[in-house]
């Protein structure tokens, strides 16, 4: 079964916008027989009611975005060879995204960040704002972008 990986963190401070635009594309991509992993930081217990309740599976972690996290992660890579690896949120910057071992499958990084230099496959930026000229020698050769509220990840019963 094809797995996708999501890697988002969920806490009283970053609140619950980046589980739920994940979750709006995890619910969707069920609809093909995709299994969704999530691997969060933050408040376990929101969190993991949340996502079992919609039938996916969860990771928690302690730590953010530290070297150790990112080994942690590598080997969940390694074990479940995801078909691609979802980020979303505040800490994943450049640096992290070019440690991360995705074992050749697509880097998804969703919303938006005051960096924009990124080594993702594919960016999805939903904000009205969002334009090319934001990427323009920030992203890798080959990188599809997309960018504005048509590719908004709303829960199904939004549309």
């Amino acid at each position: 079964m094809f797995t996708v990986l999501f890697r988002v963190d969920s806490s009283p401070q970053v609140g619950l916008g980046h589980l739920m635009r994940c979750l709006a594309l995890a619910d969707a991509l069920k609809n093909y027989k995709v299994k969704s992993l999530f691997v969060i930081a933050g408040d376990e217990l929101t969190s993991k009611a949340i996502i079992l309740k919609r039938k996916h599976s969860v990771i928690f972690i302690s730590s953010l975005c530290t070297n150790e996290e990112l080994v942690f992660l590598n080997r969940i890579i390694e074990n479940e060879s995801p078909g691609a690896v979802v980020l979303d949120g505040y800490n994943f910057n450049y640096d992290y995204q070019k440690k991360l071992n995705t074992k050749g499958a697509p880097l998804v990084c969703l919303g938006w960040s005051s960096d924009y230099r990124t080594a993702a496959d594919l960016v999805v930026n939903q904000n009205i704002w969002a334009s090319p000229g934001l990427y323009a020698g920030q992203i890798q050769p080959g990188a599809t972008l997309l960018l504005g509220t048509k590719y908004a990840l709303l829960p199904q019963d939004y549309h």
